[in-house]
């Protein structure tokens, strides 16, 4: 799964709450910034990342994304997680 959406910056993580008490909203903040989240599940387990959104050049436009690096991720629970056959709670990570 691929999903855009809205971050904190780095150095203003520890004020998420009074962030959001003040704005309402990540996104109504002047801290945002424009992130991708990435998703993958596999029978091996799930793999998340996230990547900066930044102007692909002087284009107003056109964007890019920094480097991806995927972390396997296996505090993942819900009803959408483990989807896969043979993908359990008791699945290995290959890494």
């Amino acid at each position: 799964m691929i999903m855009e959406a809205w971050s904190l910056r780095k150095d203003q993580l520890h004020r998420r709450e009074e962030i959001m008490e003040r704005y309402g909203s990540i996104g109504a903040s002047p801290y945002k910034i424009d992130i991708v989240s990435f998703s993958l599940e596999t029978r091996h387990g799930i793999w998340m990342a996230q990547a900066s959104i930044k102007p692909k050049g002087h284009s107003k436009k056109k964007r890019t994304v920094g480097e991806v690096s995927f972390i396997h991720y296996d505090g993942a629970e819900g009803r959408f997680t483990r989807l896969l056959p043979g993908a359990g709670a008791g699945s290995v990570a290959l890494h």
